[in-house]
């Protein structure tokens, strides 16, 4: 699978904002206290207006919440594993506001060239489509990079010593008045753009473990 090609469009989404949208996935956290195992069946993100449901898979926790003054998020990761040490990741976000400057491509669209900078091999940018959740429309993509620079929080603890791979699921949804973000990323072998690891054949599997979704 070729990686898309990304192009800039003219919308008011701030550096700012994106880079708390790569925030879950790109910044190597710090390893926070450990919080009881969630038990298996349908958190929700309460939003700024709504609350954004999905499924938690077995055997996963919540492993961080924080609100901004624009943004809501919650992470979470397989009870085994930490913010600092991760292979998978599920993360939600709620984005005050900004379901009326964008649409949910356009925010995936920005969301990629962002990413791109910040890989060190290849782009992995694959649009699946506009879906819905509870009527409210989105759109869902392949996001990642093959070679990817782990940053460190200097005051805890270095970044690991190998770079990783990373690939995951994207969905941005508009909600009534904000916009929502949920994915659900791998870390792995850094791997080449002959050998995607995920991809518009096999994504649904890989998505199964978190559906349905929810937007109340």
């Amino acid at each position: 699978m070729k990686a898309t090609s990304t192009t800039a469009v003219s919308i008011s989404l701030t550096p700012g904002v994106m880079a708390l949208g790569l925030y879950c996935c790109l910044s190597y956290s710090p390893v926070l206290a450990e919080v009881p195992v969630d038990q298996p069946g349908h958190p929700a993100l309460t939003g700024f207006s709504q609350k954004l449901g999905f499924n938690l898979p077995l055997g996963w926790k919540r492993a961080s919440n924080e609100t901004q003054v624009n943004m809501i998020q919650a992470e979470f990761v397989p009870q085994e594993q930490t913010l600092g040490s991760w292979s998978s990741m599920i993360c939600v976000q709620s984005f005050k506001g900004l379901a009326a400057e964008v649409t949910a491509e356009q925010f995936l669209d920005r969301l990629a060239i962002s990413y791109r900078d910040v890989c060190r091999g290849e782009l992995v940018y694959q649009k699946l489509g506009e879906t819905q959740v509870d009527g409210h429309p989105a759109f869902q993509a392949i996001m990642g990079c093959t070679e990817l620079v782990l940053q460190s929080d200097a005051k805890l603890q270095p970044a690991p010593a190998e770079p990783r791979g990373e690939i995951g699921y994207y969905a941005a949804i508009l909600g009534q008045m904000d916009l929502y973000l949920l994915h659900k990323s791998d870390r792995r072998e850094v791997f080449n753009l002959r050998q995607v690891p995920l991809a518009a054949t096999n994504y649904r599997d890989f998505v199964a473990t978190i559906q349905p979704l929810s937007l109340k």
